[in-house]
């Protein structure tokens, strides 16, 4: 009787221990998360940590300008020459904006809704931009073509000749056995 109630203490002890550092995983996790989720990659202004999840007017407006950011920065590769000047626009674009979101947070609360109107235009017509640059990238322009080939760089006055290329070694065909014939 003594050590079963032994073994039911140290089974609940372990429950215990088990769901507390759970928790505590938990917590940090969502620490982690909402750091993260409240800068936007590619744009260097610094947010307030409660726009990562907040209901804000602000955090939501910023919240959009992460996702249209992300949809540039997920099609990079897709890009030509040509759209680089467009990008960089709209990041700037993004960072005032950003910036201006800042500034409104500051504000007291009844000069809000005339800020915000002004921003919310702007917001949208940068997620309209982004996207259409994240779907149609250089409709209009030609893209590149391949690079051409560069030629060898010539040695450097007074080095050691570079070898010539090496020949291909040719295989030689194999020297013809006459057969041999019976005596």
């Amino acid at each position: 009787m003594g050590t079963a109630i032994i073994v039911v203490l140290v089974l609940g002890l372990l429950i215990l221990g088990a769901l507390a550092a759970g928790g505590i995983a938990l917590a940090l996790g969502s620490v982690k998360a909402s750091r993260k989720n409240a800068a936007i990659a590619g744009v260097d202004v610094t947010v307030p940590q409660e726009w990562a999840l907040g209901h804000d007017p602000e955090a939501r407006l910023h919240r959009r300008i992460a996702a249209a950011v992300s949809a540039l920065d997920d099609t990079i590769g897709q890009a030509g020459v040509a759209d680089l000047e467009l990008r960089a626009r709209l990041m700037n674009d993004a960072a005032d904006l950003d910036r201006t979101l800042v500034s409104i947070w500051s504000l007291p609360r009844d000069a809000k809704p005339a800020a915000l109107a002004d921003v919310e235009p702007r917001v949208a017509a940068l997620e309209s931009a982004a996207t259409q640059q994240a779907l149609n990238p250089d409709v209009d322009r030609p893209r590149l073509g391949e690079l051409p080939t560069l030629p060898p760089l010539p040695d450097p006055p007074g080095a050691a000749p570079s070898p010539a290329e090496p020949e291909v070694a040719q295989p030689r065909p194999a020297p013809r056995q006459e057969p041999e014939q019976p005596a």
